[in-house]
């Protein structure tokens, strides 16, 4: 039996009149690229959406 960890979702609403946000993701092979990475774009805490493991990448989703 295999039982899934509960998973925190965020999200983030657009007010109308405010220009739209683009959702973007970066995959690499370990955290350290990911946040290397992450800063090297300048993404900003508060705009991450996830940080996944899948197929052994980590996958990074933010608002751009």
């Amino acid at each position: 039996m295999e039982i899934e960890k509960s998973k925190t979702v965020r999200t983030k609403k657009v007010e109308a009149g405010t220009p739209s946000c683009l959702m973007t993701a970066m995959a690499a092979n370990t955290i350290r690229e990911i946040v290397r990475a992450a800063n090297e774009e300048g993404v900003k805490r508060e705009n991450i959406v996830s940080l996944l493991k899948e197929n052994g990448q980590f996958v990074l989703v933010y608002y751009k």
